[in-house]
């Protein structure tokens, strides 16, 4: 199959995928794939990461590892209990969209005629990074607000657990709450702080759904995603729920 094809076969999931969906935005979506005028250059200074580079002696042997200091996070699993379905965001990635792209270390840009920008569009729980004093609880309510447009209190979250995201390279550490939210709740649009420049698009999936695309390789979607799925469906509408709440749906 060539890329134009596997971009044809995305794209055709992609609508499958959008027209189950409860909540979409194609005037945030259209805006978030108006991406011109792209030029890629060496990170000279950034507000959010410090590639470091760490000299040690390991069991006598010297040896050296590049890594990134980055900000800790949080994320957050959403259920909306008046539609059943997951509440996530999607976003543009820039690194995503350059591994599902033909560039390499020199290139100064990608023909984003050949590579459309939808490639680097990722399915994730709204989440944000830790960059106040507060409890982390406190910047996960912000982060729902301002990202989903729920207003949820702080005491609502439901702690899961933390993890190390990108070991390999980073290790910042993310905490995961769970929260259910109502209709009545949603006050806002949400799609992130204009003053930071993020655009986000939020998506209401029914559960159904979610089962399926958890694992649709053609959609980006992050690892701890991945988990959040998997600790949802266990904890909270484990399987004999789920068939009872389609036996009752189709009486």
């Amino acid at each position: 199959m060539n890329r134009n094809s596997e971009t044809s076969v995305s794209g055709k999931m992609e609508n499958e995928l959008s027209s189950g969906l409860f909540t979409v935005n194609p005037e945030i979506r259209a805006k978030m794939e108006d991406v011109t005028e792209m030029q890629i250059v060496e990170c000279q200074k950034s507000m959010y990461i410090k590639p470091m580079t760490m000299l040690y002696k390991q069991n006598g042997r010297k040896k050296f590892w590049d890594f990134i200091k980055t900000h800790d996070s949080v994320s957050i699993i959403i259920y909306n209990r008046t539609k059943h379905a997951l509440v996530f965001v999607k976003q543009f990635r820039p690194g995503v969209y350059i591994h599902n792209t033909d560039w390499t270390v020199g290139k100064a840009t990608v023909d984003v005629s050949k590579f459309p920008i939808s490639a680097g569009v990722t399915y994730e729980l709204c989440a944000g990074i830790v960059d106040k004093d507060l409890p982390l609880e406190v910047i996960a309510q912000q982060e729902v607000f301002e990202e989903t447009g729920y207003s949820v209190r702080a005491e609502d979250l439901e702690r899961i657990t933390s993890m190390r995201s990108g070991v390999g390279i980073a290790g910042s550490l993310q905490t995961v709450y769970y929260v259910e939210v109502e209709d009545s709740q949603r006050t806002t649009t949400g799609g992130g702080s204009d003053k930071e420049g993020e655009m986000i698009e939020v998506v209401e999936v029914p559960l159904a759904r979610v089962r399926t695309m958890m694992y649709d390789e053609k959609l980006a979607r992050p690892g701890g995603f991945m988990f959040a799925m998997m600790w949802f469906f266990m904890h909270k509408f484990p399987e004999e729920y789920f068939h009872k709440e389609n036996t009752t749906t189709s009486t």
